[in-house]
C-alpha cells in the first residue's frame, strides 16, 4: 500500500498513486479544523465524480479513538474534556482506464432506410493528471428527396452521406496564465481541446468542415453550466457543386441573395459564450426548466489578412479563401410539466438573430458583365434553420421558411431541395408526450 500526504490530506492506494495528488487535493474541500458542513461534503463528492475517474466515491465520518488512560493518571481523569473531532474518510473505486461505446441506429426518410454507426473510445488519465482523451467516429446515411418541383416522376430518391471524426482532451483545470486559473477553482473548472473533421456528400454539393476549439467549462451548481470558447477556428470547403445547384445559386444571386458566397472556401475564426441551465434529472422524470443562452462573434480581425496573397491564394475568385465577420445571439427556453408519472406537457420557445458586422464585396458572375456589390454575408453554418426531428417536426430538416412562404424554381414548381437559412429565428412548439406502447414514447 502506497501513502502520500499533501496539504493535510493523506492518500492511501494499492500500488503507486495513479493520479497526481495535486489534482485530487483540488477536488477535496474538507480540511482539518472545519465544522461539519453537509454542503461541503456533497460538493467534494460532486467534484470527485465530475473527474470521471471513479465508478463511485463516498465520504464517511468516524470518531477518532480516545487516548488510552494509564493506571493512576489523574490528569487524564480529571482534566478538561477534549474537543470532539471527526475523521473524514473518502473511498473511491477507479473506473476502467479504457472504455469503448458502439452505437447503431437508423432513420427512415424519403422512403429509404438510413443506417448510422457511432464509435467512441475513452482513455482515462493518459497523462496521470485525471485527463480524459476521447476519440470518436461516425458514419451515417440518410434518405433525401431528389426532386426539382412538386412532382417526382422518373426521379429516384437518394442518400446523403456523412463521415466525421473527433479527438477531444478534457483537463480538470483551467489552463490560463497569471493565476487566472484559480479564479473559478471551486466550480469544477475544465479545459477542453477538440479537433474534428466532417465530410458531407449530398446530391447537390459536397462539403468538408475541419474545426479546432479551445473551451473553458465550469459549473456553479448541479444545474447550471458555463462554456467560454476563446478560440474556435474552422475551415469549410465545398469542392463539389452539381450543375443544377450551381444554377439555383446563380438564380438566388441574381435576386440579391448572398447564399452563393456561403459555398466558397471559408475560414471561420470566432469566440463564444454559452450558459446552460437544466433543472431536470438524468432520467427526466419531473417537472423542469431548460434555458440555453448563446452569444458568438467572429472575424473581427479579418481586415488584417483577408486580402493578402498568402491567405487567399492566387487561384480563381470562386476558389479563393474568404472570411466573414458576424455576430450571433440565440436563446432556447423549454418547460416540462409532469401531468402523471407517464405523461408530460412540454413547450418550447426558441429565438435568435445573426448578422454580418460589415459588408463584403460580392462579384456577381452570373450576369454579363459581372457586377460587384457590397452585401452583408455570414458563413453558411452560422445561419438559423428550422424543421426536422429536433425542431418543428412536421417539416423536413432545414426546409421551413417564414410562415407560408415557399421558394419556387424557374419553372414555377415548388423548390423542395434548397435549404432555407435565415438570419432571424422565432420558433415555438407545444407537445403532449405519452407512452405509445411499452418503451415507445410519443
Amino acid at each position: 500500500r502506497d501513502t502520500v500526504r499533501l496539504d493535510s490530506v493523506l492518500f492511501a492506494s494499492r500500488g503507486p498513486l495513479a493520479i497526481n495528488p495535486k489534482v485530487l487535493t483540488r477536488q477535496i474541500t474538507l480540511r482539518p479544523g472545519q465544522l461539519y458542513d453537509l454542503a461541503r461534503t456533497q460538493r467534494t463528492t460532486r467534484l470527485l465524480g465530475a473527474l470521471d475517474m471513479f465508478r463511485f466515491n463516498n465520504v464517511s465520518f468516524s470518531k477518532p479513538d480516545e487516548p488510552k488512560r494509564l493506571p493512576g493518571d489523574s490528569a487524564v481523569a480529571t482534566g478538561p474534556r477534549p474537543d470532539r473531532y471527526l475523521d473524514a474518510l473518502i473511498t473511491a473505486s477507479p473506473s476502467p482506464r479504457f472504455a469503448e461505446t458502439t452505437e447503431f441506429g437508423g432513420t427512415y426518410v424519403a422512403g429509404l432506410p438510413g443506417p448510422f454507426a457511432n464509435l467512441r473510445l475513452k482513455w482515462r488519465n493518459p497523462f496521470h493528471g485525471a485527463e480524459v482523451l476521447e476519440l470518436s467516429g461516425r458514419v451515417g446515411f440518410e434518405g433525401q428527396y431528389n426532386r426539382l418541383g412538386s412532382t417526382t416522376d422518373g426521379t429516384d430518391n437518394v442518400y446523403t452521406v456523412q463521415y466525421g471524426v473527433t479527438a477531444a482532451l478534457v483537463i480538470p483545470k483551467h489552463l490560463a496564465p497569471f493565476g487566472l486559473a484559480n479564479l473559478l477553482r471551486d466550480y469544477q473548472p475544465r479545459t477542453r481541446l477538440s479537433l474534428s473533421d466532417t465530410y458531407t456528400r449530398t446530391p447537390y454539393y459536397t462539403r468538408t468542415n475541419a474545426e479546432f476549439t479551445f473551451d473553458y467549462l465550469w459549473q456553479t451548481s448541479p444545474y447550471h453550466q458555463y462554456i467560454f470558447t476563446p478560440v474556435d477556428l474552422a475551415l469549410v470547403n465545398t469542392p463539389v457543386l452539381s450543375d443544377f445547384y450551381k444554377q439555383r445559386l446563380a438564380t438566388l444571386q441574381q435576386e440579391g441573395s448572398p447564399l452563393y458566397q456561403s459555398f466558397r472556401s471559408i475560414y471561420e475564426p470566432s469566440f463564444s459564450f454559452t450558459s446552460i441551465y437544466n433543472s431536470n434529472d438524468i432520467t427526466q422524470t419531473r417537472s423542469a426548466r431548460y434555458l440555453r443562452l448563446f452569444a458568438e462573434v467572429g472575424g473581427l480581425t479579418r481586415d488584417l489578412y483577408r486580402n493578402k496573397d498568402w491567405f487567399r491564394g492566387r487561384g480563381d475568385r470562386d476558389t479563393q479563401l474568404e472570411v466573414y465577420d458576424f455576430a450571433k445571439l440565440a436563446a432556447d427556453y423549454r418547460q416540462y410539466y409532469r401531468l402523471t408519472p407517464q405523461t408530460y406537457l412540454a413547450w418550447r420557445l426558441n429565438g435568435g438573430v445573426a448578422h454580418a458586422l460589415t459588408r463584403t464585396l460580392i462579384t456577381n458572375t452570373s450576369v454579363t458583365p459581372a457586377v460587384e456589390r457590397d452585401l452583408y454575408t455570414i458563413p453558411y453554418d452560422k445561419y438559423f434553420f428550422v424543421g426536422g426531428s429536433n425542431s418543428v417536426r412536421a417539416w423536413q430538416p432545414r426546409r421551413l421558411g417564414t410562415g407560408t412562404y415557399a421558394t419556387l424554381l424557374s419553372d414555377g414548381d415548388r423548390d423542395y431541395i434548397t435549404e432555407q437559412p435565415g438570419e432571424l429565428l422565432l420558433e415555438g412548439s407545444v407537445e403532449y408526450r405519452f407512452p405509445v406502447y411499452s418503451f415507445i414514447k410519443g
